[in-house]
């Protein structure tokens, strides 16, 4: 795989983290039978294709089918379950997960933002490539929109020109929980912290202690997984940071106040989701130009 520079280590990835496999695909929503066609003849002969609604995912009055489809792949050798009247098969999600043979694929389409861009892509007619994507003027409009539609990031100094990084961290702080609001948000402000040095995504703080591990250091970078997803679940946030863990952060160079930091995140959000979304607004940032 082509690297470009975005530092996420696999340990930060969903499937070093759970038995089974979940796929989710975001499409605009007439592109479903597509979607569900090239998705069968993938795996035919492979898994069986069971249509499935899980029950602890749906809205009172509202259809699941109006936001998402969802469907589970069984093994050749199991029997599958019958389907409802509805011809969906009803179950709920975290028994799904509990079997390590069984794998969830979800195609959402509900977001009006992926159909507004594929209705701007046929005017247009035309795809851009990345570097139309990443000019100045660009990711400065973009600035100025987010700084619009998240009213949370005020205290953001803008400054040009804007980066692709800036842009992408300030993402994923509209994302997170407790991370840059009621927490990284006045360290910035009262100038403790420069924009750059804020985690903004799980990833981050696993290269944060990663990098600063000593040579010889024999733990591996088990520390550095534990202390990311404790601190992207919340969990220091509930219990706070044991001792150990305090001091060793302390004595690998991390900052004085990167231990409260991570004792107020509720939530962090994973950065590559955050990639593909910026890129897709800086489409269709790109997409008004052109029309």
């Amino acid at each position: 795989m082509k690297q470009d520079g975005h530092r996420i280590p696999f340990e930060g990835s969903f499937l070093s983290a759970r038995r089974s496999q979940d796929i989710e695909f975001d499409i605009a929503k007439r592109y479903l039978p597509n979607a569900l066609g090239i998705i069968s003849d993938y795996y035919r002969g492979i898994r069986q294709i069971v249509p499935t609604i899980f029950e602890d995912r749906q809205q009172p009055g509202v259809e699941v089918t109006d936001f998402y489809y969802s469907m589970v792949l069984f093994p050749p050798h199991w029997e599958t379950p019958p389907l409802s009247e509805d011809g969906f098969w009803h179950t709920r999600r975290d028994s799904v997960w509990k079997d390590k043979e069984l794998q969830t694929i979800t195609i959402i389409f509900g977001l009006p933002i992926r159909n507004q861009i594929q209705e701007q892509r046929e005017k247009v007619k035309k795809r851009p490539n990345l570097d139309d994507l990443l000019t100045n003027s660009n990711m400065e409009s973009l600035f100025r929109k987010g700084m619009e539609t998240y009213p949370k990031m005020h205290a953001l100094k803008p400054h040009s020109p804007i980066h692709f990084t800036d842009l992408l961290k300030a993402t994923g702080f509209t994302h997170d929980t407790c991370v840059w609001e009621e927490n990284a948000e006045q360290l910035y402000i009262n100038q403790v912290i420069d924009f750059p040095e804020v985690p903004a995504f799980r990833e981050d703080i696993w290269n944060d202690i990663v990098t600063r591990l000593p040579a010889g250091y024999s733990g591996g970078t088990g520390l550095a997984t534990t202390v990311m997803n404790n601190a992207r679940r919340g969990k220091y946030h509930s219990n706070g940071l044991d001792d150990d863990t305090r001091r060793f952060l302390l004595e690998i160079g991390l900052p004085d106040w990167y231990p409260a930091f991570l004792e107020k995140i509720l939530y962090m959000f994973p950065k590559s989701h955050c990639i593909e979304m910026l890129l897709r607004s800086l489409e269709e940032v790109w997409l008004e130009s052109e029309a």
